[in-house]
């Protein structure tokens, strides 16, 4: 049984878009690992490529991670 070259590389054409990730979880996979690690360079350099602000909501997203939960003031806070 013989696969013409043709015949392979349009299955291939087909499939490979099926599996690629969408940009938007391959964006959330990078972000998340980041926030997970509590990586302040990670999380500039990702807010940096993604959104042109290296510093955008970093304090808030360590002060979060930091302590693993918030405080029932800042709780409270976030609730207004």
């Amino acid at each position: 049984m013989r696969i013409s070259l043709k015949a392979v590389s349009l299955l291939l054409c087909l499939v490979t878009p099926v599996l690629a990730k969408p940009l938007a979880v391959t964006a959330f996979d990078e972000w998340l690992d980041a926030f997970n690690r509590n990586d302040r360079a990670a999380l500039t350099e990702f807010n940096a490529r993604r959104f042109g602000e290296p510093e955008h909501n970093i304090e808030y997203l360590l002060r979060v991670t930091g302590s693993g939960s918030l405080s029932a003031y800042e709780v409270g806070a976030l609730q207004r």
